[in-house]
């Protein structure tokens, strides 16, 4: 039996109801023991294939999104390698609809897998977290701790806990802990900055390909902006030759 979510609070997200579907590429159900251990004390499902229902499954006639998506190691992070849409009658709106970057962190939050009690076996986010897959601190324990004595050591760990997840999920990282504290960008991106000159903020990826993910955030980083990879030579910038000795040898 495939891993399966239904739930009324999915609404918020996606503006319906959903169910999702989410197994190996075999076929066969997303499990913890299979997954690939990474850095910081979590696993991920190696590949995922999905199918996440545009409200109650069992009607057939609603439309359905189909989604793989592949841990790519380099970088540390779930890369979608096909999205497809499937309706009795299919036109651009639909397709236009489709908001991709929210259903990758639904799927993605069934095949990624935390212990969240040293008691029980690991278990995906989705079955943690809920619906919308990723942790929320804005009640609880946690949250009285952050009205009473602001981003303290053990905010700070919860802080980059939920960065590093976004990271692995293709999430706006800083958006993603904006959401669980329930703060401003402004105060969410201090938050960060102070765990990260605190040295607790790891790049997730497989132990030993901490400096690839790296790269690769630089690289992606520099796109959004809009900057080249290439640094274009000047040669203006280098005239006057500052010549050194060299003796000459007979």
């Amino acid at each position: 039996m495939s891993v399966r979510c239904q739930t009324p609070a999915a609404s918020a997200i996606m503006g319906v109801m959903y169910a999702i579907e989410a197994t190996d590429p075999d076929g066969q159900p997303l499990d913890w023991s299979k997954s690939v251990g990474l850095n910081i004390g979590i696993g991920v499902a190696p590949e995922i294939h999905a199918v996440v229902y545009m409200g109650d499954r069992d009607d057939d006639y609603l439309p359905a999104v189909h989604i793989r998506l592949l841990f790519r190691f380099s970088e540390g992070r779930y890369i979608p390698t096909f999205v497809g849409y499937e309706a009795p009658d299919v036109d651009g709106t639909d397709l236009r609809s489709v908001r991709v970057n929210e259903m990758v962190q639904l799927v993605a939050s069934h095949g990624i897998f935390v212990k969240l009690d040293r008691d029980d076996p690991p278990g995906s986010l989705a079955h943690a977290y809920g619906s919308e897959g990723m942790p929320s601190f804005t009640h609880g324990n946690l949250a009285k701790t952050v009205k009473d004595e602001g981003p303290n050591g053990r905010v700070l760990k919860h802080v980059v806990f939920t960065y590093q997840l976004a990271q692995v999920a293709s999430q706006p990282p800083v958006k993603a802990v904006q959401k669980a504290f329930g703060l401003t960008e402004r105060t969410a991106a201090r938050w960060i900055a102070k765990a990260k000159q605190a040295g607790l903020m790891v790049r997730p990826s497989v132990p030993g390909w901490e400096h690839l993910a790296e790269s690769s955030d630089f690289i992606r980083e520099r796109v959004d902006r809009g900057e080249g990879l290439i640094r274009r030579f000047n040669p203006d910038e280098h005239q006057g030759a500052d010549f050194g000795e060299h003796q000459a040898e007979d």
